[in-house]
């Protein structure tokens, strides 16, 4: 049996496959979740939860899910991307120190 702190470890499952699959800490199994045409659930067991294989089992055994999950990985990938340069858009590239005097348009020359 798996302790509380086993269950709450790791990181928070952000990914869009996770719209597709279970996962059990106790097996250490994700488990596909989509429906076959009589409405049951489609029940392939994964070991872990690596989420490039389960964007594999998708692509493979159903077309449809993993062409929406391409769709929306796409569409999060574009708010981030536009989040990010809000997020950066206060700094602006500095530029360079104007000289003046004696450097400001000339070359010294050192003797050598």
């Amino acid at each position: 049996m798996a302790t509380l702190s086993h269950l709450l470890a790791g990181r928070k499952r952000e990914s869009y496959v996770w719209t597709f699959f279970e996962y059990s800490a106790e097996k250490d199994k994700s488990v596909c979740i989509v429906k076959n045409k009589d409405g049951e659930e489609y029940g392939k067991e994964m070991k872990g939860k690596n989420t490039s294989n389960l964007k594999t089992h998708l692509s493979r055994f159903h077309e449809g899910e993993y062409e929406r999950l391409t769709e929306e990985e796409q569409k999060l990938k574009k708010e981030k991307g536009k989040a990010a340069a809000e997020d950066w858009s206060c700094f602006k590239p500095k530029e360079p120190p104007r000289l003046s005097g004696k450097h400001a348009g000339q070359s010294e020359t050192v003797a050598v």
